[in-house]
């Protein structure tokens, strides 16, 4: 009976002693081994950390701390931030990180996250101070935002890596002015956009003179232009005329002065409205003696 005891109880310390030489690592998780209060090392003298699998440690001896590497995000509280020209600004910000060095977040925060957190935000918060400090209201809610969050995500990430952390993201949510301070920028704002405004008014009148310049100066020379035309055709046409006239008067010189006349008579003569009292004499008449030649 005795002896049936003494197996049982065996068996079950064999029991507990196997239970507490093995432990699990989920798939999202990462651990490591503390013997002593120290995290167990490999052969050369490096932090040894387990992956997401079955593993076994010294029962009693070895404890396991195991971390959760997913994202986790710290909202940075509002605070009040002097700007460049001395004008405070109240910023909200959260922060996406993760542990990135195991054996590093232990040896600084011991384990625990909330004091990860708080060393966070303490250097997120001191860089923010830096960084809106060396730009103006005007700067941050035009055009600097991004750039001020590169900057904060590089010096955060070179600071974050002495505890373990990795930042993966910050951004800024709100940038809020206390309410002295939000009307005399929303005034510089309306100022500035007026004035841009009258430029751009300024550049299109200038533009449309200059167009309206241009093509009156190309008016002024198309019409010059058809006219010395017209007058050259013009020219060209009374100098075929000329010409003409010259070629058929030579021809028969009597004819043409005989059918010059005749127009000329006809053109004067058969009016209807003014009356001619004239003697048949002179050139002019000189068809009207049978001899045809001007009479005395």
């Amino acid at each position: 009976m005795n002896k049936l005891i003494a197996a049982v109880v065996l068996v079950f310390v064999a029991i507990l002693l196997l239970s507490g030489s093995v432990f699990t690592v989920n798939q999202s998780e990462s651990a490591i081994v503390l013997k002593l209060g120290k995290i167990k090392t490999q052969e050369n003298g490096q932090e040894l950390v387990y992956s997401p699998g079955l593993h076994f440690k010294m029962p009693l001896a070895d404890t396991v701390q195991i971390y959760d590497m997913r994202l986790r995000s710290l909202n940075i509280d509002s605070s009040r931030i002097v700007t460049k020209e001395q004008k405070d600004v109240k910023v909200d910000a959260y922060v996406e990180w993760k542990i990135g060095n195991i054996a590093d977040f232990y040896k600084t925060t011991s384990g625990n996250i909330s004091k990860a957190d708080t060393l966070l935000s303490q250097v997120v918060e001191a860089n923010m101070r830096d960084e809106v400090g060396k730009r103006t209201i005007q700067e941050l809610v035009n055009n600097q935002r991004d750039e001020l969050i590169k900057e904060l995500i590089t010096v955060v990430q070179k600071q974050s890596k002495k505890f373990g952390v990795e930042i993966v993201d910050a951004r800024i949510k709100s940038i809020d002015l206390p309410s002295t301070v939000t009307e005399s920028v929303y005034q510089r704002m309306s100022s500035n956009r007026e004035k841009d405004a009258s430029t751009i008014r300024a550049n299109g009148n200038r533009l449309a003179e200059g167009i309206k310049a241009a093509a009156d100066a190309e008016v002024t020379v198309i019409k010059a232009t058809a006219e010395s035309e017209a007058k050259r055709i013009k020219a060209e046409g009374e100098m075929e005329a000329a010409k003409t006239y010259v070629n058929d008067y030579s021809k028969n010189i009597k004819f043409y002065k005989f059918l010059r006349s005749m127009q000329a008579y006809n053109d004067s003569l058969t009016n209807g409205k003014d009356v001619l009292i004239l003697k048949p004499k002179g050139k002019f008449f000189q068809y009207f003696n049978p001899t045809g030649s001007p009479s005395e």
